[in-house]
């Protein structure tokens, strides 16, 4: 009887004693979780290799290549100029980009087709609403400027 009075009271209370420890394994994932959001936003966004550069510690980044870094750093500013290998050039956004320049896809957005002879004609072909490039199919990429309506001269880049 004394055996299952007891039972009852540890069934009764199971919690109350480890509450407080709880708590503190709570606060403790919640400091985990932060950090870890923290350390992400640091590295992928270059800002402990930009703070390190400013200071002359190194010359690196933070990104996986110089490729990606070409790319990473000019999100929002420019459009470029894909050289395919068959001389047709593609303007556009890169939506996309591939990590590693040996494989992998560009998504342009808003592509225009630019003629081969810049003499030939000042018009750019539009293409669909995005296109896939294998990679493979690059020669070369050019980051331009984007043109305004004003500032039509036949060429896509500045």
């Amino acid at each position: 009887l004394k055996l299952g009075a007891h039972l009852s009271n540890l069934s009764e209370n199971w919690g109350a004693p480890h509450r407080s420890g709880e708590f503190g394994a709570a606060i403790l994932l919640g400091i985990a979780i932060l950090v870890g959001f923290v350390a992400a936003v640091v590295v992928n966004t270059d800002y402990l290799h930009r703070f390190l550069r400013s200071i002359r510690v190194t010359k690196e980044n933070s990104h996986p290549t110089e490729w990606y870094s070409s790319f990473y750093s000019r999100v929002g500013d420019e459009f470029v100029v894909l050289h395919l290998v068959d001389g047709r050039r593609l303007y556009g956004w890169p939506a996309e980009w591939p990590t590693d320049p040996e494989r992998g896809h560009f998504r342009i957005e808003d592509g225009e087709w630019l003629p081969e002879d810049a003499n030939a004609s000042n018009e750019a072909h539009r293409a669909a609403k995005f296109i896939l490039v294998r990679v493979d199919d690059v020669s070369m990429v050019e980051f331009v400027t984007p043109q305004t309506e004003g500032e039509s001269d036949g060429n896509a880049s500045n």
